[in-house]
C-alpha cells in the first residue's frame, strides 16, 4: 500500500482547510457558539438529551440526529447552517458506528442490513468497515485497492473513517509501522480542525505500545482516557488505563499498583470482567517482581476463588502462584 497518498491527501485537506462552517463538524460549531454565548452544557441539553450525549456531540464523536440539531440550534438561537443538514442516511451511518464502536455485535448485524444496500452511500466504504470489525482479512484487501483509490474524494469524515479502519488491518496483520503511519495522518487532520477523536487516540497509543514506545504511548493513552471519561465511556476508560498501567510496570511499579487497585474498583463497580481478570492477575505479578509477597498472595487467591472454572486462565495463574513460593 502507497501511505504516500494518503499522506498527500490529508496534507492538502490541511493546507486547504477553509474556515467556513460548512468544513467545521458540527459539535465544534455548537460547542464554540455555546461558549461564545457563555451557555453550560446543562442549559443546553436540559428538555432535550442527557448531558452524556449532548457531551459526545460537542466532541465528535456521535452526529446528532435531525431532530437534535433542530433543537439545539433553537436554544443557540442560531440558523441551522448549511453543513448540518442531516439526512436518514448520515443517521443510518451514525448508529452503525456508534454499534461498531461499542462492539454491540447483534446491534452491528443489525444496522448493517440498514445500510449495506443503500444506493446514497458508499457501500464500499462501510462493507469495508463491518469486514474489518469481523477481521475478515481475506476481503479487505479487495476493499482497500478500491477505496485507496477514492480516497481524494471523500469528505473529511469519510477520510478520517477510512484511515482508521487502514490502521485497525494493519493491527490484524500485526504491522504496527504501518498502522501508526495512518494514526499519525488521522491526528494531523483532526488537529487542523481543532478537535479530537479518543478511540483514535486510544488505538495510537496501543499501536506505540507495540512499537515500545512507552512514554508517548503513555501521554496519548491518558489523553483518550480524559476524553472517554468526559463521555462517560467507562469501559474505554478502563481500558485506557489498563494501557497504562501495564506500561508503567517496568520504571513506575508503584505508580502501576495504584492504578491497577483503581481499575478493579471501577471494573467491580461496573460488571467489566475482563478488564479485572487481566488486571488482578497483571497486579499480582507486579507485586510479586516488587517482592510483595503477602499483597501478591492475597491477589493469586482472589483469582483462584473468583475464575476457578476458568481452566485455561488458571493454568497460568497457577504457574505464577508455584513461582512465587519458590
Amino acid at each position: 500500500m502507497n501511505e504516500k497518498l494518503s499522506e498527500k491527501v490529508v496534507l492538502y485537506r490541511i493546507n486547504n482547510n477553509d474556515k467556513n462552517e460548512i468544513n467545521e463538524p458540527i459539535g465544534t460549531y455548537i460547542k464554540r457558539e455555546r461558549v461564545a454565548q457563555g451557555l453550560n452544557q446543562d442549559f443546553v441539553c436540559k428538555d432535550i438529551c442527557s448531558i452524556s450525549y449532548y457531551s459526545r456531540i460537542e466532541n465528535n464523536v456521535i452526529q446528532p440526529s435531525s431532530e437534535y440539531i433542530e433543537k439545539i440550534y433553537k436554544k443557540l438561537n442560531k440558523p441551522i447552517p448549511k453543513f448540518s443538514s442531516s439526512k436518514v442516511d448520515k443517521e443510518l451511518i451514525n448508529n452503525f458506528l456508534l454499534a461498531i464502536e461499542y462492539r454491540n455485535k447483534n446491534l452491528i448485524e443489525m444496522e448493517f442490513e440498514k445500510i449495506k444496500n443503500n444506493q446514497n452511500i458508499n457501500n464500499t466504504l462501510y462493507h469495508f468497515i463491518y469486514h474489518s470489525f469481523h477481521k475478515n482479512t481475506d476481503k479487505l484487501e479487495h476493499y482497500i485497492k478500491i477505496l485507496h483509490k477514492q480516497q481524494a474524494n471523500f469528505d473529511d469524515d469519510e477520510l478520517v473513517i477510512y484511515l482508521e479502519n487502514l490502521s485497525s488491518y494493519y493491527i490484524q496483520i500485526c504491522d504496527y509501522i504501518e498502522s501508526e503511519k495512518y494514526l499519525s495522518l488521522i491526528l494531523l487532520l483532526l488537529k487542523s480542525k481543532n478537535y479530537k477523536k479518543p478511540m483514535v487516540l486510544y488505538k495510537y497509543a496501543w499501536v506505540l505500545g507495540k512499537l515500545n514506545d512507552d512514554l508517548k504511548c503513555i501521554y496519548y493513552a491518558e489523553e483518550a482516557d480524559k476524553l472517554f471519561v468526559e463521555n462517560q465511556n467507562i469501559y474505554r476508560s478502563v481500558q485506557c488505563k489498563l494501557l497504562i498501567a501495564i506500561k508503567m510496570s517496568n520504571k513506575f511499579p508503584n505508580k502501576a499498583i495504584k492504578i491497577y487497585e483503581n481499575i478493579i474498583k471501577i471494573s467491580i463497580l461496573c460488571g467489566i470482567d475482563d478488564v479485572q481478570k487481566i488486571s488482578q492477575f497483571n497486579l499480582a505479578i507486579l507485586y510479586k517482581k516488587c517482592s510483595c509477597i503477602k499483597e501478591a498472595e492475597i491477589n493469586f487467591r482472589k483469582l483462584i476463588k473468583i475464575y476457578n472454572n476458568d481452566l485455561p486462565f488458571m493454568s497460568n495463574v497457577y504457574i505464577e502462584f508455584i513461582d512465587k513460593l519458590f
